[in-house]
Order: C-alpha cells, then sequence, then structure tokens
C-alpha cells in the first residue's frame, strides 16, 4: 500500500471506532490490534469468534433462502465426508 492509501485505510478504521465506541459500553474500548499489547493466543481467540460468527451467518443465510431442517442436516454430512465450497449467486430483477 502506498502512504496515501495507508493513510485512507486507518482514517477509515479511526471513524469506525469511533462509531464502535459510541455503540458499546463505557466500560469497552476498542483499538486497532498494533496499538494494544496482547499474546499470542488472543489471536486464535480472535479466529474462532470470526469464524463463528460466519458459521452462523452462512447459516442463518441458508435458512433465509429455504435450506432448513433435514436439507441443513444433509449439508452437515456432506462436510463430514468430503471438502465442501460454497457459493451464492445472486440476482436482482426489476420489473
Amino acid at each position: 500500500m502506498n502512504s496515501f492509501q495507508d493513510y485512507q485505510f486507518r482514517a477509515a478504521v479511526d471513524e469506525a471506532l469511533t462509531t464502535v465506541r459510541k455503540i458499546l459500553e463505557t466500560t469497552k474500548h476498542p483499538a486497532r490490534a498494533a496499538d494494544v499489547p496482547h499474546v499470542y493466543d488472543d489471536k486464535y481467540g480472535l479466529v474462532e469468534a470470526a469464524s463463528k460468527a460466519a458459521l452462523v451467518a452462512t447459516s442463518n443465510a441458508l435458512e433465509v433462502f429455504g435450506a432448513s431442517g433435514a436439507a441443513l442436516d444433509g449439508m452437515r454430512n456432506w462436510v463430514k465426508a468430503n471438502k465442501v465450497t460454497f457459493f451464492l449467486s445472486l440476482f436482482l430483477f426489476s420489473s
């Protein structure tokens, strides 16, 4: 990234952090990971939380598009037996 793009990115993150601080309780203080002391294991916790959130979001999206019950159970069985790639294509039409 060139220095201008780096500056733009950091400015966008700072703006997002300001918004998040307004939303969260006063006991929470979000910050950039580079600016906060942490241990190596913290990164694993972050990845685990993000992965779980992605799985829940995907499951919710599948249910919205009509996959539920037996269909979701079947998909879980696919994953146990094979590598599975998830592809979603959305088409919007106006009348």
